[in-house]
């Protein structure tokens, strides 16, 4: 027995040397101007998992555990640390000398920690306390800054420190001793370098809103929410938020950062799904896009209730999530979108991997250093203009498809006027031909009379179709104001009614309600717009019936209303019957009834054009169609 207790006593004799030597005094005049000093190799560190530890308590700790027996065994580190989302506290301790008596600043990083406290013990075993942290406020901190900084100033007999951390975001850690001159070079570059990342998002912001502003395209609007929230994510990681926004209320940072981050993932999976029109092409992908988005949303409202501590290692589970669905759609649309997909990978691949690489860091699989720390701001850097290009060749892409439109509807309409001047002659020589037989053959065979007139009728439908083609390739070149003019609602009316093509199934009655009233507008297409619909009522009422023109209103607006006892709308085309060559379906069922969809259209834009509006309303049989003027005088 006793050979065993003399191995074991030796065990701990070494441990407990290799632990002083692990912590070997850092000489402060070494620190030289133009670069920080790493505390943690120099310093030993161990885990709290109750959090309720003291400074005399852990100070008072010194005998060694062998590593990985229990959570408070003193340990060294190489690098930063990492140990993923605890609620315990983090102690480090470390030891300062120098010659003469020197001031260095400590830099604690990340800034997001939320509760740092420094104990400085002199050698009069004076405990003097700092507390500082993204939880303290701006104003209560050693040095009001928006990073974590303590000023020391180290006598020539040295000095013992330890830090506490304890956040409830991810535990990382790294610490640096600074000449104050250099850390406040390194701070007022690093303001620069994020100044130049945040000017970029403003740009990006301003081109996607005024390009989604120009092609009324929600595709822009998804970019310029990403690029706003992005930024936002960027502003709080680095206590800028805390800094100029509420100094004096550092615990909305943790509502700040967790909307933020739920934001910019919702708003992504959007632009791309948007970007990349995964709605359409797979519907099924389309699905999962909105389930991960529901998801943002939930975490967004849940993080405004102040709950994101709680949320956060789900967080860094679901933005994993979302870069993998992102890089395997891009990768999955390349054959359906190659152009866009590729441009879309180069664009954030290498933000992703920043973020994978964060991610892994702060879920405490990998250690905190320059690239699962700078990586992010770097690639966020170049992320930004990329997702310019990606806008600006989207808005070339729809301008190109817009000239197409804009060609095809020009030859359309090139076609529209050339067949409607060839009919006019056509039509004009079969008019008089029909009017002809009808003189010559009243006396000699009366019964054909009946069917001259239908004859005749059908000649001025297509006659009233061609002038509607040209009234409405008229209408969209008009370049030269309208002709107005005081206008007699009586004069007015006459002319409608003398000009309107009836039949002998239909009955044609004026109801003018406001005599002593006179509107201004231009009456060649006022008489137009009544006539069409006059013609409509008429068209669509193949069982015949009264056709009302009503005027009616009071001193502040004038209806013009068409009546009539038709065959109605189906509800389905309701909000579409105003659109250019649309037909509502029940009409388009009567293939006995022609038409071109372009007769409301016109009045729509008549209306307009007089400052007006269309309207629609249901009757027990048939429809009530009409538009609405301001009147000018008594």
């Amino acid at each position: 027995m006793s050979i065993f207790r003399c191995c074991f006593l030796l065990l701990m004799v070494s441990a407990f040397a290799g632990s002083l030597n692990a912590q070997v005094a850092i000489d402060v005049s070494q620190i030289t101007s133009e670069r920080g000093l790493s505390v943690l190799p120099h310093a030993q560190w161990r885990y709290d998992a109750t959090g309720l530890l003291n400074a005399d308590a852990v100070w008072a700790t010194d005998t060694p555990m062998p590593n990985g027996i229990d959570d408070m065994a003193w340990q060294t580190a190489t690098q930063g640390l990492s140990l993923g989302y605890r609620s315990g506290a983090l102690w480090v301790r470390f030891s300062l000398t120098a010659s003469n008596e020197e001031d260095i600043w400590l830099q604690v990083n990340p800034t997001f920690l939320d509760q740092v406290t420094l104990y400085i013990r002199h050698d009069d075993d004076r405990v003097e306390q700092l507390a500082s942290g993204d939880h303290v406020a701006i104003n209560q901190r050693p040095l009001e800054s928006r990073s974590i900084i303590f000023p020391l100033v180290v006598p020539s007999t040295g000095i013992d420190l330890l830090l506490r951390i304890q956040t409830t975001s991810a535990l990382t850690l790294n610490a640096e001793l600074w000449q104050p001159d250099a850390l406040y070079t390194s701070q007022l570059n690093t303001s620069l370098f994020y100044g130049v990342v945040f000017g970029l998002v403003v740009l990006a912001v301003m081109v996607s809103l005024l390009s989604g502003l120009w092609t009324q395209q929600g595709t822009f609007y998804s970019v310029a929410a990403y690029l706003l929230c992005f930024g936002w994510v960027i502003f709080t990681l680095n206590g800028f938020d805390l800094q100029y926004l509420f100094p004096e209320h550092p615990k909305l940072t943790d509502y700040t950062m967790g909307t933020a981050s739920f934001s910019v993932a919702g708003f992504l999976l959007l632009f791309v799904r948007s970007y990349l029109q995964i709605g359409s092409l797979l519907p099924w992908l389309a699905r999962v896009f909105d389930l991960c988005i529901a998801i943002a949303a939930i975490g967004f409202l849940t993080s405004a209730f102040g709950s994101y501590p709680t949320l956060a290692p789900m967080f860094m589970l679901y933005a994993l999530s979302v870069l993998l669905l992102t890089i395997t759609t891009c990768i999955a649309m390349i054959r359906v979108q190659p152009n866009r997909a590729l441009l879309l990978l180069i664009t954030f691949v290498p933000g992703m991997l920043a973020v994978l690489l964060q991610a892994l860091r702060n879920l405490g699989y990998l250690p905190l250093n320059f690239w699962t720390t700078h990586l992010w701001p770097l690639s966020a850097m170049l992320q930004v203009p990329f997702t310019v290009l990606v806008v600006l060749l989207k808005l070339r892409e729809d301008e190109q498809q817009l000239l197409v439109e804009q060609e095809r509807t020009a030859d359309m309409r090139r076609f529209y006027n050339l067949m409607a001047h060839e009919l006019r002659t056509p039509l004009a020589v079969l008019e008089t031909a029909l009017s002809n037989m009808q003189l010559q053959l009243a006396d000699q065979q009366a019964a054909l009379t009946p069917r001259l007139q239908r004859a005749r009728v059908a000649v001025a439908r297509l006659n009233n179709l061609v002038d509607n083609a040209l009234a409405e390739n008229r209408l969209s070149q008009l370049t030269q104001p309208l002709q107005h003019e005081t206008i007699e609602m009586d004069a007015l009316l006459h002319d409608v009614a003398s000009l309107a093509l009836t039949t002998d199934r239909h009955r044609l009655v004026v109801d003018n309600q406001l005599h002593q009233l006179n509107i201004d507008g231009d009456p060649r297409w006022l008489v137009l717009a009544l006539l069409n619909l006059i013609d409509n009522a008429i068209k669509y009422s193949p069982e015949g019936g009264t056709v009302t023109l009503q005027v009616s209103g009071n001193g502040n607006a004038i209806q013009f209303a068409v009546l009539d006892e038709g065959i109605g709308v189906d509800p389905a085309s309701e909000p579409r019957l105003f659109e250019r060559f649309f037909r509502a379906a029940n009409a388009q069922a009567h293939t006995h009834i022609s038409g071109l969809g372009i007769g409301l259209y016109l009045v729509s834009e008549v209306a307009k054009l007089h400052g007006g509006e269309v309207f629609y309303r249901r009757r027990d049989k048939g429809s009530v169609f009409g538009f609405s003027l301001a009147p000018i005088e008594a």
